[in-house]
């Protein structure tokens, strides 16, 4: 179980899963309800986008920044699914 607290861990061993809500996400939480809100259209699919890149900045932060390896996994992960997401759309 050593390897778990290392990999869930940050520099100073507290255990660190879960932090408050940083700007990336509240964007990404006020955009996505906006999105909800709004009625289909132009103004929903601009929410939906915005909502789209500030996950896109949190998940990068996490990635290059994280306070341990599971929230730097958790960064790669977001950012590959993002990815796919994007991808994945036909034309």
């Amino acid at each position: 179980m050593k390897w778990l607290a290392a990999f869930c861990g940050d520099k100073h061993g507290r255990l660190v899963l879960w932090q408050w809500p940083n700007a990336p996400l509240l964007g990404w939480l006020a955009f996505g309800v906006a999105a909800h809100v709004a009625g289909a259209g132009n103004v929903r699919a601009g929410c939906q986008g915005i909502s789209r890149a500030f996950l896109f900045v949190w998940a990068y932060l996490e990635l290059t920044q994280g306070a341990s390896y599971f929230r730097r996994t958790l960064g790669l992960l977001v950012l590959g699914l993002l990815a796919y997401g994007f991808f994945a759309r036909p034309l």
